[in-house]
């Protein structure tokens, strides 16, 4: 989602310094990158400093159309394979709190000559209210995909925008609505479930929650697991770099048997939500249930931070795991993915269910673990 919203919020900055209006809208140019350019959250090329500043943005929340409280500086690169853009965020008072909606620095690659707006949870949302100006953002947005010649652009949300006549609506994020406190959530569990949670116990399984100083655990399991899905895992700096934007708001749960850890996950609160956005457990612990006091843990740890809703994640309607969440009284939210297809293009199917990934998946199972870590 943050590619999306940075770029949308460049091109909503009417008569902003260092881009020009053109037919009522305004417009910005990117600057060719005369290096490589390291998506690290520093923007300490010399590059950037050679990029055109983008300034004069307005609000959109809490007061739509003022000016914005805090000096923001926008500036774009590009080249042969990505579309780079940095934002430099001032603050007059460091430590206040504040609710930001724009990362750093981030980088729309094309996969394959796709693109897409990956938000970091399952969701993202629409970016303004008002369905004019999400046009024209979306508008802007497909621009840029024709542009690098990509095949479609990906919007994942959960609201569909009727002016987009490409969606699917395969997935669902799974919501508990959290009681009170954990005794009254307890008790709300069907006596099978808490049996589950109670054999973990027994079995010796104990929890921790924590916060960067756990990536390792998490990722020895969560690797492997993705492994034996025929999967690609992400980087473990991917993980260490979202551990380090959000300090107070993402934690790392590990459950251990012994010193082995087992299951793991990572836990991402926003207002008054927790997500579970990454998660797994070791296939040859299944019996000693694992992944029940894993998810028990975080359910409590929401509880403890005073939200009022736990988000199990996405999953397929119907499948396994999404069996596993709704027995905890989960229900699902639609989630919707639109499209923007280049001629002759159709919808993708990217899902491992999809035969012409069949043998890929097979051999990327059977593969050392050292092989498929990036």
């Amino acid at each position: 989602m943050f590619n999306y919203l940075i770029v949308a919020a460049a091109m909503a900055a009417g008569g902003a310094q260092g881009g020009g209006l053109v037919g009522g809208e305004a417009q910005v140019r990117a600057a060719r990158a005369a290096g490589a350019i390291d998506v690290d959250g520093r923007l300490d090329e010399e590059a950037w400093q050679h990029a055109r500043a983008i300034e004069g943005f307005i609000q959109r929340e809490p007061r739509q159309g003022d000016d914005v409280s805090e000096r923001t500086v926008v500036r774009i690169l590009t080249d042969k394979d990505a579309l780079y853009v940095g934002a430099w965020l001032y603050d007059r008072t460091p430590g206040a709190s504040r609710d930001f909606q724009v990362a750093p620095a981030v980088t729309l690659r094309p996969v394959g000559l796709d693109g897409g707006e990956r938000p970091l949870g399952s969701h993202g949302g629409r970016l303004d209210p008002v369905e004019p100006r999400e046009c024209r953002r979306h508008r802007g947005a497909t621009e840029l995909a024709r542009d690098s010649g990509a095949r479609y652009l990906e919007a994942r949300h959960v609201a569909p925008h009727p002016f987009i006549p490409h969606r699917k609506q395969q997935k669902a994020s799974m919501i508990l609505d959290l009681a009170v406190d954990a005794d009254s959530q307890w008790k709300a569990f069907d006596a099978k479930l808490r049996n589950q949670v109670r054999k973990a116990e027994k079995s010796g399984l104990r929890c921790r929650t924590g916060g960067a100083e756990e990536l390792g655990h998490f990722y020895s399991v969560f690797s492997r697991c993705m492994r034996s899905l025929g999967t690609p895992v992400y980087d473990r700096r991917f993980f260490a770099q979202v551990l380090d934007a959000f300090p107070e708001t993402a934690s790392v749960l590990v459950v251990e048997d012994g010193a082995m850890p087992v299951a793991a996950g990572i836990a991402l609160e926003h207002r008054d939500t927790i997500e579970v956005p990454w998660a797994g457990s070791l296939a040859e612990y299944r019996s000693k249930c694992p992944n029940n006091m894993l998810y028990w843990e975080a359910i409590r740890h929401a509880i403890a931070r005073g939200c009022r809703r736990f988000d199990f994640g996405r999953s397929t309607p119907g499948d396994g795991p999404y069996r596993f969440k709704e027995q905890w009284g989960a229900k699902p939210l639609p989630l919707t993915w639109e499209y923007w297809l280049a001629d002759g293009q159709g919808v993708p199917d990217l899902s491992p269910k999809n035969e012409k990934f069949h043998a890929a998946i097979e051999v990327w199972k059977r593969l050392p673990l050292s092989v498929t870590i990036w």
